[in-house]
């Protein structure tokens, strides 16, 4: 039986951006033809096609602006169009909530429960992969777009899908990759010789697929997909979209540099806990994770340790589900454990800039996940960073 779901949003102080050009997220001076526009502030989850965790600014504190529960519960992240908080809710509804009062705004029936996305398109359509192996689309109004069927079983859409420039998507559906123009027509189909892993990623090199076992696929079209080689173990978590190709951990305590120019794994560093949680990218392009034991990394491309903080947060004890890590410019790093609680850690001051509890738990059987979305109110003097957490 489904827990009820708290869904929270808490102010954050500092100006967020007035653009989102997802693909400079990705990387400074990432090729313009890769370039993603939205009016969506946190259009997918890790905020960007490249799935860094990086986005503009955080807090110099933080204050909760509401909390809401949603009875049926749910177990997607959430995601910040330009008009709504969007939540696909475990009773096979998507939710569009304001982000002012988390009044309910608009409520979706889905054909069958979500069991990929939600995501926002860059032209502001909402779109989700269901348990009965459809892509569905729909205009910010609530009225249908697309429901496009995929050529794969609902267990073998593991991917989660891309937004792509004019308000596309690539797809990944078992082993095919299908790129979707943004009424859900194909525009291009091509097969891998086995199925893309959790996410598919968008860098200057172009899209990159990462199989279960560590397999490293590029697709650039119209040139057929191409292996590049192996990361050297399977695959522990969400790979993202480095500067030279995907870093990702492995067999959950080898953080791998795969290099894309050469086909190798390139730098891979050990470690002695295990890494549990997704990989966020810092603005100096250092990775950050989080081990199971609390300590919060910073590792630089070239392999030498940057930082390390012990404890940050209250591990779980068993260890549960994913934390959730993001980066901002500056040197800040905003840590959601398991546990519930919340931590920002400043770089530059090597000091917790500011921590709360922003869940509840029972004993270890609650647990949070979290989306960091940059929002942009109706007036620009005001403009201030806000948070979507969820507690399960």
């Amino acid at each position: 039986m489904k827990r009820p779901l708290l869904l929270s949003l808490l102010l954050l102080s500092l100006a967020a951006p007035r653009s989102a050009a997802l693909a400079d997220a990705v990387r400074p001076g990432a090729a313009a033809s890769l370039a993603l526009s939205s009016p969506a502030p946190f259009p997918l989850l890790r905020g960007n096609p490249g799935r860094t965790g990086l986005v503009k600014s955080f807090p110099a504190s933080l204050k909760q602006l509401w909390k809401i529960h949603i009875k049926e519960g749910l177990s997607l992240p959430a995601v910040a169009a330009a008009d709504a908080i969007v939540v696909a809710a475990a009773s096979g509804h998507l939710v569009g909530l304001a982000p002012g009062s988390g009044k309910e705004l608009q409520r979706v029936a889905l054909p069958a429960p979500a069991i990929q996305g939600p995501l926002v398109t860059s032209r502001g359509d909402r779109v989700v992969l269901t348990a009965a192996g459809e892509c569905v689309g729909y205009r910010a109004s609530g009225e249908l777009r697309f429901r496009r069927p995929l050529p794969a079983a609902p267990r073998d859409l593991q991917a989660a899908p891309l937004p792509l420039p004019g308000g596309g998507l690539l797809v990944a559906a078992g082993a095919a990759l299908l790129r979707l123009d943004g009424e859900g027509r194909v525009q291009d189909r091509v097969e891998l010789p086995e199925a893309a892993a959790e996410a598919l990623l968008l860098a200057p090199q172009g899209f990159f697929a990462v199989s279960r076992g560590g397999k490293v696929y590029r697709w650039s079209p119209p040139e057929a997909p191409r292996l590049l080689g192996s990361l050297g173990g399977a695959l522990s978590t969400t790979p993202l979209a480095g500067p030279r190709g995907p870093i990702a951990v492995v067999d959950e305590q080898r953080l791998v540099f795969f290099d894309a120019a050469t086909g190798q794994p390139g730098v891979t560093v050990a470690t002695t806990a295990s890494l549990p949680g997704p990989l966020a990218l810092g603005a100096g392009d250092e990775v950050w994770a989080s081990t199971s034991t609390g300590t919060l990394l910073a590792i630089h491309p070239e392999g030498r340790e940057l930082e390390r903080v012990p404890a940050l947060a209250i591990p779980p004890d068993p260890p549960g589900p994913r934390d959730s890590l993001l980066t901002a410019e500056g040197g800040r790093v905003a840590l959601l454990r398991a546990t519930g609680e919340l931590v920002l850690w400043s770089r530059a001051s090597n000091a917790c800039a500011a921590r709360r509890w922003v869940c509840s738990r029972t004993g270890h059987t609650s647990w949070c996940r979290a989306a960091t979305a940059p929002w942009r109110p109706s007036a620009p003097a005001s403009e201030a960073g806000r948070s979507v957490v969820l507690q399960r």
